[in-house]
């Protein structure tokens, strides 16, 4: 995890001028070159930064460490996690996926009792294996790199062999057309977690609206519930009420 605010002042900067040599990163915090350096290789460690021919990067090609991307839109995700909570009932079955907005869920789902959770993250289980009246089920699957993610065709495979009352996911954009994923994978796993559920329930902060990404991996056909934040615009709340979505803030 980011062992204090000098670093995220790093992965800002190193953000703003896309490549930067660690001398100059020195300068512009007005830190030591060796404070720099140790800093950089604790940030490489974590999969955040790239270096190459004597400058450092972010890493583009993996998801951010899911330290990092708990710290994005904190209030928001215990918010929305609140709220995602009045759905919760003893004794039933739901899955969870790997995002940390749906992370933030897992106090709550402490609360209860007899249930029987299905989740592709790492965190989840460890986060939930403190109420033992509850059972956790970690789908198989390969370890998405500097992520709490399994993934892969054992983990899709491996939902779709329950069934279950919620399914509570998030995304990484959405706007009037459907739901995405920058990862397919992930994407394709949701999916399989819409179809096996009762209820599909997303979860999302505001700031993911009208955004398009990558993978598509749900209409509003298939899902029962938003909850977000904040409320949405009239068009929004217009195209839910077309599919008879459920509308929560």
């Amino acid at each position: 995890m980011l062992e204090n605010e000098r670093q995220e002042e790093i992965l800002a900067v190193i953000k703003q001028k896309k490549y930067i040599k660690p001398k100059e990163l020195s300068q512009t915090l007005f830190v030591s070159l060796s404070t720099i350096r140790r800093d950089l290789i604790h940030l490489e460690k974590l999969g955040l930064i790239h270096k190459h021919h004597g400058q450092v990067s972010l890493f583009e090609n993996n998801e951010p460490a899911h330290e990092l991307r708990q710290k994005d839109h904190h209030e928001e995700k215990n918010y929305i996690a609140k709220i995602a909570s009045n759905y919760l009932e003893n004794g039933k079955t739901i899955f969870l996926d790997s995002s940390t907005t749906t992370n933030a869920l897992c106090p709550y789902i402490n609360e209860f009792s007899n249930l029987t959770i299905i989740t592709n993250s790492l965190k989840n289980a460890l986060d939930l294996s403190v109420n033992t009246s509850n059972h956790v089920i970690v789908t198989g699957g390969t370890l998405k790199p500097f992520s709490v993610s399994l993934l892969g065709e054992k983990a899709s495979s491996f939902i779709q062999e329950f069934n279950a009352d919620l399914a509570f996911f998030s995304c990484k954009s959405f706007d009037l057309t459907g739901v995405y994923e920058e990862d397919f994978q992930q994407g394709y796993l949701k999916n399989n977690m819409i179809s096996q559920a009762k209820i599909a329930i997303l979860l999302s902060d505001a700031s993911k609206l009208y955004k398009k990404n990558f993978y598509t991996f749900s209409t509003y056909a298939s899902i029962q519930t938003i909850i977000l934040d904040q409320k949405p615009d009239n068009k929004f709340i217009e195209m839910c009420h077309a599919h008879e979505c459920e509308l929560d803030w």
